[in-house]
Parts: C-alpha cells; sequence; structure tokens
C-alpha cells in the first residue's frame, strides 16, 4: 500500500483526491492544508483522510510519498521540506515561481534519495500524445507549422487571489500557456529562436518558436476571455501532406485531412493502438498519477516528465518573457 499525503485541497487538491481514490493498493492517509472549507470540502468526499493542522505530525504520519497542490509560490518550499523528511514528491506544476528555484530544486534533487515528479499533464492527454507520435512517424511527411491555443476567464477562485498575482502565480505565461510550452519542448525540442508579445494587461500572450530548416510553432494564450466563455484547447497542425486539428469544444474534436480524404479520430476506439504504449488512452490526470505510482513502485525517475525537463519549461517561459 502506497499512503499519499497530500497538501492542498483546492480545484487540483480534489482532482488528484478523486484519482487516488481509483486506485488499487494506494490511499490518500493526510491531509494538510491553511484553509478549513478547504479541509471539510474533501474530508465531505474522503472522510478517511486525516486532517492534520501541523506539519511536523503530517510528515511524521506514516506517508511515503507527499503530493503538492499548493499555490505555485509554496511549491519549492514544500518540495524541501518533504525531501527533508525523505518522501517522494508529486508537485502539481509549474515545477516553481523562479529560474533560481529551479536551479536549485535540480541541485538539491541531485543529492537526494527521493524523487520530484512534476505533473505536466498534456503530456498525457491522448490527442497531445496522438500528434506526437504522428509527428515521429512521419505518416503525414515533415511538420511545417503547428498552432496551439489556451484560452480561459480571468482565475477568481484561488484564495486572496492568489492566481491573479503574476509575483505569486507567474500569470498567464506560467500557469496557463506552460501547458503548450511544455509539450511543445516535450515533441520537439528547444526552438532556434523565440518570440513573444504580451498585452499590456498582461493576460494574453503570443509565443512564436522558430525551429529550422523551415518549421514554425505559433501559441496563443488568454486569460482574458468573458466569463461565460468557459475553457478552450485547440491545436493545428500541418504536415507535407496532411493536417490535425484538435479542438475539445468541438464535435468530434479531433479530425485529420490528408490528400484523399477527412477522417474522424477516435481514440477511445481503434485508433488508441496508435498512442504510445507506455500512456495508454484514458483519464489524462489518473494516467499521469498512475505513472507516477509506479515509478515510486520502482524507485526510479518517470521518463515521461523528467525533473530537468519540467525545470527546462519553467526556464523556457520565464528567460524569454518581454520587459
Amino acid at each position: 500500500m502506497i499512503k499519499i499525503g497530500l497538501l492542498g485541497a483546492g480545484l487540483m487538491g480534489n482532482v488528484h483526491a478523486e484519482m487516488y481514490a481509483k486506485m488499487p493498493d494506494v490511499r490518500v492517509t493526510a491531509l494538510g492544508a491553511f484553509q478549513s472549507f478547504e479541509l471539510r470540502k474533501i474530508q465531505e468526499k474522503h472522510p478517511q483522510i486525516k486532517a492534520y493542522t501541523e506539519l511536523d505530525e503530517f510528515f511524521n504520519s506514516g506517508i511515503q510519498v507527499v503530493d503538492i497542490c499548493l499555490p505555485t509560490f509554496l511549491h519549492k518550499e514544500f518540495i524541501e521540506k518533504s525531501l527533508a523528511h525523505h518522501l517522494d514528491v508529486i508537485t502539481e506544476k509549474p515545477l516553481c515561481r523562479t529560474v533560481q528555484e529551479a536551479d536549485e530544486l535540480l541541485e538539491l534533487n541531485q543529492k537526494s534519495e527521493a524523487n520530484i515528479y512534476v505533473a505536466q499533464v498534456l503530456r498525457f492527454f491522448p490527442e497531445y500524445i496522438y500528434l506526437r507520435n504522428m509527428i515521429k512517424s512521419n505518416r503525414f511527411g515533415a511538420l511545417k507549422s503547428l498552432y496551439m491555443g489556451r484560452y480561459t476567464g480571468l482565475p477568481g477562485w484561488s484564495i486572496n487571489n492568489w492566481l491573479v498575482k503574476p509575483e505569486l502565480s507567474g500569470g498567464t505565461p506560467l500557469d496557463l500557456q506552460i501547458h503548450d510550452v511544455d509539450v511543445i519542448l516535450f515533441m520537439l525540442g528547444e526552438p532556434q529562436k523565440v518570440t513573444v508579445k504580451m498585452r499590456q494587461n498582461k493576460l494574453h500572450i503570443w509565443t512564436r518558436y522558430d525551429y529550422e530548416p523551415d518549421m514554425v510553432v505559433m501559441m496563443e494564450g488568454g486569460n482574458d476571455m468573458p466569463p461565460s466563455f468557459g475553457f478552450e484547447m485547440q491545436y493545428q497542425a500541418i504536415f507535407e501532406k496532411g493536417l490535425i486539428r484538435y479542438n475539445n469544444n468541438q464535435n468530434p474534436p479531433l479530425i485529420e485531412f490528408d490528400e484523399k480524404e477527412k477522417r474522424v479520430v477516435n481514440l477511445n476506439e481503434g485508433d488508441s493502438a496508435r498512442l504510445d504504449k507506455h500512456i495508454p488512452a484514458g483519464d489524462a490526470y489518473f494516467v499521469e498519477l498512475s505513472h507516477f505510482i509506479d515509478c515510486i513502485r520502482q524507485k526510479k525517475p518517470s521518463d515521461i516528465v523528467s525533473l530537468e525537463s519540467a525545470a527546462r519549461t519553467v526556464k523556457m517561459i520565464l528567460n524569454n518573457l518581454p520587459n
């Protein structure tokens, strides 16, 4: 039995608790949160979880893994505390708030026997795995251009509005567009040139990655949609001999076009065979956390989201922000 201590009981803390509840031989046994209403909310669904108000009691409660779903600016502090107790760590994205923190965590991890696993969940979404494999397979020829979009309204659910304070969350680049940046680096590696532009309100960002010999990636992210808009993520990949288009709000969401026909891609049926064998189709959060638990059981780092790659994503974003 893997015993998990969960730090943070907001939106993602609840998602993680739900995923662990579906896994055999995994149990969230300890909960630490800084807001009493969060504790009550998660314990209503998971009454078996014991809440701790003292951190020492939390860390010494018999847990083997700490899952950090706290605000971004607290990630590094509690990763360090967890490693000091020789506990493996799963942390929500982003890894940390600053480049210096990323470097310090990389150095700290080299000295620790425990592992840090970073929940860059887009790497586990079937639609993005499908795109990665289509690029690798060369079935449509070389990738010529890729557009990625991610849009939502201003997040108003965070405690004390920490999400809308760039000094705490990193703002739209580090909290929202990080998903697309991370998966692009995962698929294509580092670009030769980076160009970034943001609106004056700092809530909308355009990022261009130039690759050789003749390929461009454009990413757009916005936290300034109307409240009624909801959430949307999308991509359009243009190849030499085809095109793939995905939009989570359209039905069907995933379509590909080749030289002869337009075809709906159904990743819940036959097309799922073309996903990575070690990343099966299914709920991305469940697949992601199950993968981390398997790595913990084998006492090895993740071969899908290495700490180094998660740190690289943070650095790529922060080192290229416009003044």
